[in-house]
């Protein structure tokens, strides 16, 4: 029976939950360009993982200029949790 509701469940740890918006924004990057409907998916799965809607925006930028500069899940990670502490 289809509800039309999903029944994804983010992981609880950040580094996943982290790691699926990454590959998200990665994979809209492929073509080198993102358009906006690519970046409303991203938004609205980075909400779906649980991440702050007023922190949204900032970690699409990081991810989308982290990737672009060639830089690794990892390496971003590192970034968001020392921006959060912040």
């Amino acid at each position: 029976k289809t509800t039309g509701k999903s029944d994804y469940r983010p992981p609880s740890e950040l580094s996943l939950r982290f790691e699926q918006v990454f590959e998200i924004v990665n994979m809209s990057l492929a073509d080198r360009s993102i358009i906006k409907d690519e970046m409303r998916l991203a938004s609205s799965f980075a909400a779906k993982c649980g991440f702050k809607e007023n922190e949204i925006p900032a970690l699409l930028l990081l991810l989308l200029n982290g990737i672009r500069q060639g830089k690794n899940k990892s390496e971003l990670l590192k970034e968001y949790q020392n921006k959060l502490k912040s």
